[in-house]
């Protein structure tokens, strides 16, 4: 076995940036041979990276690339377990070896961008090799690659957080400022999409039930709105129904009936009002609470129709009872006219 020289292990450690007593154990390992320590490095590197795997690497930057003619960017997001790594010279470097590599590559996913090559070894080779050197769990969380008229790149401060925005429709002009504004905001809220409509049913949903629950934990009744919406809806149809009944009795002359419905159709009005209120002050407190209440648009829609549809019933009724009133009326006055002002004449 030759003697490892200080000389020897400095070599090894300017190839591969290890340690210097792993340099040495390598190398002592291997019998002096420069290949076989450089293997053992690496093996080394694979061992550390199997006992981080199931550690977090919630740490880390985000690296850029994007076209001269800003109308194509790549986004990688690349994970440590400490900001003293993600601050690391080597792991900056490896973060922008990454991007460029995805950039020019145009790789097609992240797995495919793992495999893509750096001379003689994979990205993924590479990442498990700075993990010998360093000790940390690194990984590739997101990979993302963009094209369009002008795509414009958001990194928020200190680079944990990075945004690539596809403008459409920019007739050449400079949209940089406007892009960056937009991707400003997306790092700050997080949407889910564009807009409204693009928004999928099933996060709707999952947001709706969120919202329950968090209704529920504050000590209301869960789905109020929902209820209150509901009762409303019933309590109109009974109107409408009541109304519709009306129509038919003063096409029958059955007043009795007619007036008998009275007192009921003053409590539902009275009801409804009151359910109305309510629902008022439940919106408020859900949109007090950022909660998003156009999942009631629906509903609420549906409710508007109903009472639209008691209106224009309401209408056709005034049109019939009107005109009887009125011919009542003018009875009365001629019956006054003819007996002397008098409508009765009542003797002793």
């Amino acid at each position: 076995m030759s003697a490892i020289t200080a000389q020897d292990v400095n070599k090894l450690r300017t190839m591969t940036g290890a340690g210097m007593m792993d340099c040495k154990k390598a190398l002592t390992e291997a019998d002096g041979d420069f290949e076989k320590a450089i293997e053992i490095l690496r093996k080394k590197g694979q061992k550390v990276s199997a006992s981080r795997s199931d550690r977090d690497a919630k740490e880390g930057s985000v690296f850029i690339k994007v076209s001269d003619d800003k109308k194509e960017a790549v986004l990688i997001a690349l994970n440590c377990e400490t900001d003293f790594v993600a601050k690391n010279e080597e792991f900056q470097s490896l973060g922008k070896l990454i991007a460029a590599t995805a950039f020019a590559k145009k790789s097609a996913s992240k797995d495919a961008l793992l495999n893509e090559k750096d001379g003689s070894l994979t990205l993924n080779e590479k990442i498990t090799e700075l993990v010998g050197k360093i000790g940390e769990k690194l990984e590739v969380s997101e990979y993302v690659r963009m094209t369009g008229e002008a795509v414009v790149p958001y990194i928020h401060s200190g680079s944990k957080l990075g945004v690539l925005v596809s403008l459409k429709g920019v007739n050449g002009k400079d949209v940089t400022e406007a892009g960056k504004d937009v991707g400003m905001q997306i790092a700050a809220m997080n949407p889910v999409a564009v807009d409204e409509k693009s928004v999928d049913k099933s996060v709707i949903e999952k947001e709706l039930e969120i919202a329950k629950a968090q209704i529920i934990a504050e000590g209301k009744p869960e789905n109020m709105v929902d209820k209150i919406v509901d009762n409303m809806q019933q309590l109109i149809l009974e109107l409408k129904n009541a109304i519709n009944q009306d129509i038919e009795d003063i096409k029958a002359s059955k007043h009795e009936e007619l007036f008998g419905r009275n007192d009921r159709k003053n409590s539902i009005i009275n009801e409804i009002m009151n359910q109305k209120v309510e629902l008022n002050k439940e919106l408020s407190t859900l949109i007090q609470n950022n909660f998003d209440v156009n999942i009631y648009r629906d509903k609420v829609n549906e409710l508007e129709e109903g009472l639209r549809t008691l209106y224009e019933l309401n209408k056709k009724l005034a049109n019939i009872v009107l005109p009887i009133k009125q011919m009542y009326k003018e009875l009365l006055d001629e019956i006054s006219e003819q007996s002397g002002g008098q409508i009765f004449d009542i003797k002793a």
